[in-house]
């Protein structure tokens, strides 16, 4: 469960895909409920702005987690297919006529508006950058550095470029992994907010709740 299964499913498509332009990974598409909808309608079941997850608010709590599936798809093997509205957090709790809360044709719904501020915005438009310029997203392997049932910590590797990708989907938390392929040095996290020391392939990861820290070497 958890990241040991997003890990185990990284490293097999892997071995079942020989080219990277053979899979499109997404969160969202026109045949289910959005990604945000299936994340907040526990808020109806928990009181007003609560949810499941310790009480926290339930808006916030689903952006966030929304945000951290945009960097996992961002930064993974294949084509990334970003399915309009997810950027900002569309959702809809209708029932259709079969019951289904969310679904066809409340997940196809009109924009009602437009805003490239917003965090999930720029994340994409952060990853896509990453994405044009590193040879290590596009084609490089992919290498498990670090993983519980909370946390994962993988690598691109493409020899000269790397990118080290580290997400938390637990409580608040610092792991250390071992044998990056990065050299010494300081790193910005390329989607913002952290800084992250390497040192003999050695680096500490401090991350709170759904945070993402992406680092690329220099």
């Amino acid at each position: 469960t958890g990241m040991y299964a997003i890990n185990n499913y990284m490293k097999l498509r892997d071995q079942e895909f020989t080219s990277s332009d053979w899979q499109v990974v997404f969160l969202d598409n026109h045949d289910a409920p959005r990604l945000s909808t299936v994340l907040r309608s526990d808020a109806t079941n928990f009181g007003p702005g609560k949810d499941k997850w310790g009480g926290r608010q339930s808006i916030p709590f689903a952006q966030d987690r929304l945000e951290l599936g945009l960097a996992l798809i961002m930064t993974s093997r294949g084509i990334p297919c970003i399915y309009y509205g997810t950027e900002h957090y569309a959702a809809n709790f209708t029932t259709n006529g079969f019951g289904q809360v969310g679904n066809d044709p409340y997940n196809r719904e009109m924009m009602p508006s437009f805003d490239m501020t917003t965090p999930a915005f720029q994340i994409i438009k952060k990853l896509s950058k990453l994405r044009k310029e590193s040879y290590a997203i596009q084609q490089g392997s992919y290498i498990e550095r670090w993983v519980s049932n909370d946390v994962l910590v993988y690598e691109r590797n493409a020899g000269d470029d790397v990118v080290v990708v580290a997400m938390n989907i637990g409580g608040n938390t610092s792991v250390n992994a071992i044998n990056l392929g990065l050299a010494n040095g300081t790193y910005d996290n390329v989607i913002g907010g952290d800084q992250v020391v390497v040192a003999n392939g050695s680096a500490t990861f401090n991350l709170d709740q759904n945070e993402v820290i992406v680092i690329r070497s220099k």
